[in-house]
């Protein structure tokens, strides 16, 4: 073998050294004040708005830890099993945390810089368009402004506001973040639902069980109305409802209330509770509900006002901003 050969040889593993990089991974390493054997590492979904355990450890002398890897930032919580947690938007880096079980304001979370930067946008004065569209320009490449954006401040915003917003993100965010898939998604279901397009067939059953479709309230003016017993807004401005539903049904209006109930025993004591004399149908799925999917509802109460050829003519009408629309449309039509 020539010293050249043998040279290279030696090099081999130190150049391998060189190029191999560790693969980014979390650790965290926590206290629990308070009495508990066992604490949950949850993830936030976006599909269900709610937590699902992805990893679970013991709890001895008061500490714990928890390894592993996650492809991009995402919202996290550790839970204890009787309720209390502790949220936390976490990255692959070596984070400590202090669970306080009695109050949550006493937890600490310290060493992801992501967790960080979710509390600084979570502080920001974000209010209008574009305040948020600010503080994306600053922060184009953050996963937690992502999360704040679809999950707090879309409501009441168009689609072209959001599209607009969507795109001042870094490429590798819009690409990668479960929270720019769910606004895109949004926005084309903003965009399919906005006035000027026709409506979605709905199909579900009323309370006695009937399959009532949407279409069969065609030829009158239909607001289609999404809400719950539940829901405090709802029952608030329901007495609103039945007052232009008495005034207008004889001209021509219908209403087609779809309920995101939980339960067919709440949904059918709000409808008697309320008095509401129109049509009710309901898959009993709650925020799962799949006409408020395809709507894009993602909060109660919400409607859509349908001419009597199914064309979404407006959104979203309360109180007597819905009295003065039926107004402007019947006294027009006489």
């Amino acid at each position: 073998m020539t010293t050249k050969s043998f040279s290279l040889l030696l090099a081999l593993p130190l150049l391998f050294a060189c190029n191999s990089q560790p693969t980014p991974s979390y650790h965290i390493t926590g206290t629990v004040e308070g009495e508990v054997t066992k604490v949950f590492l949850q993830l936030f979904s976006i599909a269900d708005k709610g937590y699902h355990n992805v990893d679970s450890t013991e709890v001895v002398q008061g500490s714990f830890q928890f390894k592993g890897t996650i492809p991009y930032p995402e919202l996290h919580r550790i839970a204890a099993p009787s309720g209390q947690y502790v949220e936390i938007f976490m990255d692959n880096s070596q984070i400590t945390v202090h669970f306080d079980l009695q109050t949550r304001a006493n937890s600490s979370i310290a060493g992801s810089s992501s967790d960080s930067l979710f509390k600084a946008h979570l502080s920001a004065q974000i209010g209008t368009s574009e305040e948020m569209a600010d503080e994306i320009k600053r922060h184009p490449q953050s996963f937690p402004l992502a999360y704040v954006l679809y999950r707090l401040h879309s409501y009441g915003k168009s689609a072209e506001e959001l599209r607009k917003l969507y795109l001042l993100f870094d490429t590798h965010v819009i690409n990668n973040s479960p929270n720019m898939a769910g606004l895109d998604l949004l926005i084309k279901k903003y965009e399919r639902v906005s006035p000027g397009n026709p409506y979605i067939e709905i199909a579900l059953p009323d309370p006695d069980g009937k399959i009532r479709k949407l279409s069969e309230c065609l030829g009158n003016y239909v607001l289609v109305d999404f809400w719950a017993s539940w829901c405090g807004p709802c029952r608030v401005e329901n007495p609103n409802l039945v007052k232009a539903y008495k005034k207008f049904h004889p001209k021509g209006f219908e209403i087609y209330g779809v309920s995101l109930d939980a339960t067919k025993e709440a949904w059918v004591k709000g409808i008697a509770d309320d008095q509401l004399p129109w049509i009710h149908v309901s898959d009993i799925k709650y925020w799962a509900c799949e006409p408020a999917d395809a709507y894009g509802v993602r909060a109660i109460p919400g409607n859509f006002l349908l001419d009597p050829q199914g064309v979404i003519i407006a959104k979203n009408l309360r109180g007597e901003a819905l009295e003065k629309k039926l107004d402007e449309i019947f006294a027009a039509k006489h």
